[in-house]
């Protein structure tokens, strides 16, 4: 009987105690659930670098871009394009984005700006920028900023994507329905391979989606070989590493060679 009453007394207790406790005004003193999970991405880096020279006008040489010089050409310059020669690449920043890397003498872009480098400074454009990459310009300073992480090197590959498909545009007539097929079959895999990149994103799942990416950037590799056209006369050669398992895999793809030519 004495057990009993102790347990009874101490249940008693707990159910008044429970009714009896403090509330807590959640939205007001506890953070959104967003900024509790937010994760930095562990891929971002940073760097800076001076330039030789801004919308040059004495022109010395093509564009007014010297020997090894890393130039920027803004809207400000007096010309439309840079008038850079071939010995050169160009990158081209819009709003505030590598949009594009390329040869020479481009039309300067409303929205941004070009870095332009010959030679030494050629080389490190190749080197360290990449499409998609954030780009910024301090004029004052004669310092060039950029950021890359997750998202510019995904925002690269959109991009790349966009110009293959300006390419497929504008020679479509030259494709035979054998190239349309294949090119079809291609896209459609980058299509979702992309939007699954974008939604690793979202919920910043970094590491998967490195994975996501590197296989993203052969499916445009592999994009950019089936839409490159070639005049008839050209030869052209692929490289492939072989891993059929049977007589009709091998068959097969003789025949895929053969109906390209």
């Amino acid at each position: 009987m004495k057990q009993f009453l102790t347990t009874f007394l101490a249940l008693g207790c707990t159910l008044f105690l429970f009714h009896c406790r403090p509330t807590v005004d959640v939205e007001e003193d506890v953070p959104p659930l967003e900024e509790v999970m937010e994760v930095e991405d562990p891929f971002q880096t940073s760097f800076t670098t001076e330039f030789d020279a801004f919308n040059p006008e004495e022109e010395e040489y093509p564009g007014g871009r010297g020997v090894d010089e890393l130039v920027v050409y803004t809207p400000d310059a007096t010309k439309e394009k840079t008038g850079t020669n071939q010995w050169g690449v160009e990158a081209i920043v819009e709003n505030s984005m590598i949009t594009r890397i390329q040869d020479n003498n481009n039309l300067i872009p409303e929205d941004g700006f070009i870095i332009s480098g010959h030679e030494e400074a050629r080389l490190w454009i190749l080197d360290n920028l990449e499409l998609g990459m954030k780009a910024e310009l301090d004029e004052d300073e004669k310092m060039l900023s950029f950021t890359s992480n997750t998202e510019t090197r995904l925002r690269g590959m959109e991009s790349l994507f966009a110009q293959m498909k300006e390419i497929r545009k504008s020679f479509e007539e030259e494709y035979s329905e054998e190239d349309m097929y294949l090119q079809d079959g291609i896209y459609e895999q980058i299509e979702w391979q992309i939007e699954e990149a974008r939604q690793l994103l979202d919920h910043d799942q970094y590491q998967d989606l490195q994975d996501d990416l590197d296989y993203l950037d052969t499916l445009i590799e592999q994009g950019f070989n089936l839409t490159a056209v070639s005049p008839a006369e050209d030869f052209r050669g692929v490289w492939d590493r072989l891993t059929f398992e049977s007589e009709e895999e091998i068959i097969e793809y003789l025949d895929a060679l053969e109906a390209h030519g």
